[in-house]
């Protein structure tokens, strides 16, 4: 029998709010993990997250420029010994070993998947280009980064899915004159 892909992926609530000089964004996603990554969490192999927000810069005399706005990275993994579920959050990739913003435990997985299907109040790093233009198109796209993963579990099984976890979704912003 084939492992199965998520079942369930999708963006539920993706909004922009503005404090100040500041931008803040709330996104709320709802996935399944694939069941190999859950065999491979049991398994004592850490799993990584990316969240990208991006918009599109209009360009006259080229073609629209893609500009990243921001991007959080996490790890999750479980700790045998304690029996726990170890969440962390940063804010560089993990390969730079740098940015940890947070790093919580959990008694069990399901509690350990709500935190990450959260993102309260994220500030946008770049919130310039936002601003400066007068309509804008945010995406926003929250993915299983699959090139961390050990290489014998990638190898034989990229083309099939296996562990594909990948949703994005859009925002159309005004900003309002009186917002600049």
């Amino acid at each position: 029998m084939a492992p199965t892909p998520p079942t369930v992926s999708r963006v539920n609530q993706f909004s922009l709010e503005r404090s100040g000089e500041s931008l803040y964004m709330t996104v709320r996603m709802q996935f399944d993990l694939p069941d190999a990554a859950k065999e491979a969490l049991l398994k004592g192999v850490s799993l990584f997250f990316s969240a990208e927000v991006s918009t599109l810069r209009p360009r006259w005399y080229w073609r629209d420029e893609y500009l990243v706005l921001d991007r959080l990275y996490w790890r999750l993994n479980f700790l045998p010994l304690s029996r726990r579920w170890r969440l962390q959050q940063a804010n560089e990739p993990w390969d730079k070993q740098g940015g940890l913003i947070s790093d919580k435990l959990f008694d069990d997985l399901p509690a350990a998947l709500q935190a990450l299907q959260t993102i309260e109040r994220w500030p946008l790093r770049d919130k310039t280009i936002i601003l400066s233009n007068r309509e804008n198109k945010l995406t926003f796209t929250f993915e299983l980064d699959q090139f961390l993963l050990p290489r014998p579990l990638v190898v034989g099984n990229l083309a099939n899915d296996v562990w594909k976890l990948k949703m994005s979704r859009d925002l159309n912003l005004i900003v309002s004159e009186a917002g600049r």
